[in-house]
């Protein structure tokens, strides 16, 4: 039994996009902070791995800004107004597309922060993770 033997094909060059990003995060959406049910607009805009946007609040200016991860399902970054708040957030989109389970880190606390988009209602738990 003297027959040859070949090893299987190996790859030896692969190129990978940095992130794919298969979640699309443009669009205006109802945010609900620290469970309150008071309904707040947002409105974000995302170029690759990048979202920003603005979150309306009573004539206080809030902004939010991130990175996705996790092909594009995590948005982290930073919410920040006019009046010097600065605080860390994380939103998780749900495979719906439209709703997003999230959290705002303040110095010594952890708060629900969770949105929806066209027409959905608020997901269920908010917190996220």
């Amino acid at each position: 039994m003297g027959g040859s033997t070949t090893a299987p094909p190996t790859i030896s060059h692969m190129t990978f996009a940095e992130t794919l990003t298969f979640y699309d995060w443009t669009g205006n959406y109802t945010v609900w902070v620290s469970g309150f049910a008071v309904v707040i607009p947002m409105n974000l805009s995302q170029n690759s791995i990048n979202v920003g946007g603005e979150i309306a609040t009573s004539g206080i200016k809030t902004y939010i800004n991130g990175t996705l991860s996790l092909n594009g399902q995590v948005l982290s970054g930073l919410i920040t107004n006019d009046f010097g708040y600065s605080g860390q957030f994380q939103f998780k989109m749900k495979e719906n597309m439209n709703q997003l389970q999230g959290n705002d880190t303040e110095p010594g606390s952890v708060e629900p922060l969770c949105a929806a988009r066209n027409g959905s209602g608020k997901p269920s738990p908010c917190m996220w993770p």
